[in-house]
């Protein structure tokens, strides 16, 4: 038993030192590696036949961000690349199928919940429901409308 200890001390003491080497090792390499000089240049078609080529990343002068107030896949988008946009737009629509699914579930939530209070507060108004069951069954029929509405 106890040279079984000894050897797994040691192979704890060995895998210690060498995650320590190597760190110490990791950071000098970070250290040594030489700066990359980056120059940034605005790329223009002068010439129809421009033979240069360039190597880098392509990224817009002015542009905004789009985002959608839910989820979905674009079913149509209304504009061009290049288009000019004015705030409050209609630049692309949704397909419905997953909110329609999202609203059919939230009413069948709400049908069971409303099914669940109906049941509990026969047991409630007899007496024989606990008070915390019965605040935790209105409650999820609150929640319930919320997330129908």
């Amino acid at each position: 038993m106890k040279k079984t200890t000894r050897v797994v001390a040691a192979a704890l003491l060995a895998a210690s030192g060498l995650m320590a080497t190597s760190c110490g090792e990791r950071q000098e390499q970070e250290r040594e590696a030489p700066a990359v000089s980056v120059e940034e240049i605005e790329a223009s078609l002068r010439h129809e036949y421009d033979s240069h080529s360039y190597s880098g990343t392509v990224e817009e002068k002015n542009g905004t961000p789009l985002s959608f107030p839910n989820g979905g896949t674009i079913s149509r988008m209304l504009v061009n690349m290049g288009d000019a946009v004015r705030k409050g737009q209609l630049v692309a629509m949704t397909d419905t199928t997953q909110a329609s699914d999202a609203v059919e579930m939230a009413r069948a939530s709400l049908r069971q919940a409303e099914d669940t209070y109906s049941r509990m507060k026969q047991l409630h108004d007899a007496g024989s429901l606990p008070d915390i069951k019965w605040v935790e069954t209105e409650s999820k029929v609150d929640q319930a409308r919320i997330q129908e509405k």
